[in-house]
């Protein structure tokens, strides 16, 4: 039976509510089985396109079923006792509503795996798409905005440690991502579509996307979110509450020998006063270095 085990730890505080998000956090796989959705849409949009819905919902099910059929791929977390903390929902105001979080630098294990048989497409897409969650994702609240970072102790290979590192990391999962999507959705039948040129009907990889790794450091993964939760307008076409809409714009930290820099992604997506090029422009403001992904951001 396929099976890995990731050692995993909190680089930034999780919001890893329960039943009742204002109680203790708990570690549920359902948070993780969310969030591997969602990249994986992201990605089957980029391959596929985001007009064959039938085609995504099958790509989907591979992985993680349907009404009609279970997953084939089970989630287990360990029952660590891990550190809480009462922790700012929004890290640059002082006087923030707090809720019970998970503490940066605490660990735990993730356990995926195959609780029947599987192609090795289904396998390496599942296997792809883990990675892609946590080198560019965040599960919980507030992930978008760099709470939830999650960070793999025990890689095959040695930690990232410079940007010019991070950003072979990076490219290397997107590109296997991409792969292992392309496979499966061949596995599948699946016609794959040229990179659609604009936003997507849903958030996904499109050539409208960016990936930009900042060069501006500092000392924590707290403080780089901190630094840029304070200069984030709030503005419409980076979602709101009012009418309620996801952010298209990611920040996740990572950590070089210099201290702890950000990564933003956008997945561009169509929604009421979506604006990419503002959008662009802002992220233009900060210091930093944009990659270009065959099949992620170009043709």
């Amino acid at each position: 039976m396929n099976s890995i085990r990731l050692s995993l730890e909190t680089v930034t505080p999780m919001f890893s509510g329960g039943a009742n998000p204002r109680a203790q956090p708990e570690l549920r796989p359902p948070a993780f089985r969310g969030v591997l959705r969602y990249w994986t849409r992201a990605v089957a949009g980029g391959v596929i396109g985001d007009q064959n819905l039938t085609g995504l919902h099958q790509m989907e099910a591979a992985l993680f079923g349907n009404t009609g059929t279970g997953s084939p791929i089970q989630i287990r977390l360990s029952q660590a006792a891990l550190q809480v903390v009462n922790t700012p929902i929004l890290i640059h105001k002082a006087d923030s509503a707090r809720r019970p979080a998970y503490q940066a630098g605490q660990s735990f294990d993730l356990v995926i795996s195959a609780c029947r048989p599987v192609s090795v497409e289904v396998w390496n897409a599942t296997m792809a798409i883990s990675e892609l969650m946590i080198t560019l994702g965040g599960v919980g609240l507030r992930s978008r905005r760099g709470y939830g970072v999650l960070k793999i102790k025990n890689r095959a290979k040695p930690s990232p440690v410079t940007l010019t590192e991070w950003e072979t990391t990076i490219r290397d999962t997107a590109h296997n991502a991409l792969s292992a999507m392309s496979s499966l959705a061949g596995l599948l039948g699946i016609e794959s579509q040229p990179l659609l040129a604009g936003p997507c009907a849903f958030p996904c990889i499109n050539q409208v996307g960016i990936l930009r790794i900042g060069t501006s450091h500092f000392p924590t993964a707290a403080d780089a979110v901190k630094d840029f939760m304070q200069h984030v307008q709030q503005v419409d076409w980076l979602g709101g509450i009012h009418p309620r809409q996801a952010s298209p714009l990611w920040t996740h930290p990572i950590q070089a020998e210099d201290g702890f820099h950000l990564v933003y992604i956008v997945l561009a997506s169509r929604f009421r006063n979506s604006d990419y090029l503002k959008l662009k422009a802002f992220l233009d403001e900060k210091p930093g270095k944009d990659l270009t992904i065959s099949g992620w951001n170009v043709l």
